[in-house]
């Protein structure tokens, strides 16, 4: 893990890195906020002194954003005029902000109407690389939250990685372990992937995107996702047991929801009658939960084979939402 001192180092100095950056270096930012008064957030890709990235209000509401940084004087902050395109490509407004330290401060011009912005830093994203041996190699890239309440989302991935790292050394430390397929490869991959799916008031999730190769073909892909209410700077992880009752009809609900969304996108192990139902455990997808509903993730052999790749099916709380605990509801208001 990279040093505590030199991270909060990268991070207070944000602001003279955008303006002044001769390195080739490259951060993710993910911030969180308000475009008059609606919340919202930016995902930016920050490049020397250009940026690219994502803007989004609600789930069915996404922009491309992307310009440049314009360098600025001392203590002076950076600012952006950013273009705000569509899937299609079509220019919809511009961003104009100023970069001070942990936070954005400007205007939003969409289709003529003029919106305050207001957005913080919520986490960067860090990369790391570890060789266990000449033969095995682990990658990671992971958001480590800035906001000290998120301390506990930062212990619970610093610990999924540590975990990786040792389940890769306890693999290849004994060779009972290893299959005929591993003995013969030069070199064995782990790369994870911990992305921000959803960040508001009560709940915020993460899926870790995590990519094997053991020999043969190909690798393959396994999520994991990680979901949280939070409530008084505590997190709770949610489980589907805690969102739906998982002996009840309201588990029968989400299975038909998903089998059907399956048929309609041709998965072929549905189609066929082989996967038919999804249980907690080995068959279990992972979900995020996003702003008005979930994503359901499955990984490639799961409901197809592996090179229809990975199957994600969108189901918005109005859709099951007789099927939702109260307690779960509770978390869904307008703050969110």
């Amino acid at each position: 893990m990279k040093k505590l001192t030199a991270l909060l180092f990268l991070v207070l100095t944000f602001s003279p890195v955008f303006a002044q950056s001769n390195s080739a270096q490259t951060y993710r930012v993910y911030y969180m906020g308000k475009i008059d008064e609606t919340p919202a957030f930016l995902e930016m890709l920050i490049t020397d002194l250009s940026v690219s990235g994502v803007l989004g209000f609600r789930q069915e509401t996404m922009f491309s954003v992307a310009g440049l940084i314009s360098p600025s004087a001392e203590n002076a902050p950076a600012s952006a005029l950013l273009r705000i395109t569509d899937d299609a490509g079509v220019m919809n407004g511009q961003l104009r902000f100023n970069l001070e330290e942990n936070q954005l401060r400007g205007a939003l011009v969409y289709k003529g109407k003029n919106f305050n912005v207001l957005f913080e830093i919520l986490a960067v994203y860090m990369n790391e690389t570890t060789v266990l041996k000449n033969d095995l190699s682990y990658s990671v890239q992971y958001p480590y939250f800035l906001p000290a309440k998120y301390a506990p989302l930062n212990e619970a991935i610093r610990g999924e990685i540590l975990k990786a790292n040792a389940a890769l050394t306890d693999h290849f430390s004994d060779p009972q372990k290893m299959t005929r397929a591993m003995e013969g490869i030069l070199k064995y991959d782990r790369i994870d992937s911990f992305e921000i799916q959803f960040a508001g008031s009560k709940i915020i999730s993460i899926l870790n995107s995590s990519y094997f190769y053991t020999g043969g073909a190909h690798g393959n892909y396994v999520y994991e996702s990680f979901n949280y209410a939070v409530s008084d700077d505590q997190f709770r992880r949610l489980e589907l047991s805690s969102i739906l009752s998982l002996n009840s009809a309201r588990f029968n609900l989400l299975n038909r929801l998903l089998v059907e969304k399956l048929k309609e996108k041709k998965a072929t192990f549905v189609l066929d009658g082989s996967v038919n139902a999804f249980e907690m455990g080995e068959l279990s997808p992972s979900f995020s939960i996003k702003e008005n509903g979930f994503v359901f993730t499955f990984a490639p052999y799961m409901v197809d084979a592996y090179a229809a790749g990975t199957y994600e099916i969108f189901i918005s709380f109005d859709e099951i939402r007789m099927a939702l605990s109260e307690d779960f509801k509770s978390l869904l208001d307008p703050e969110q």
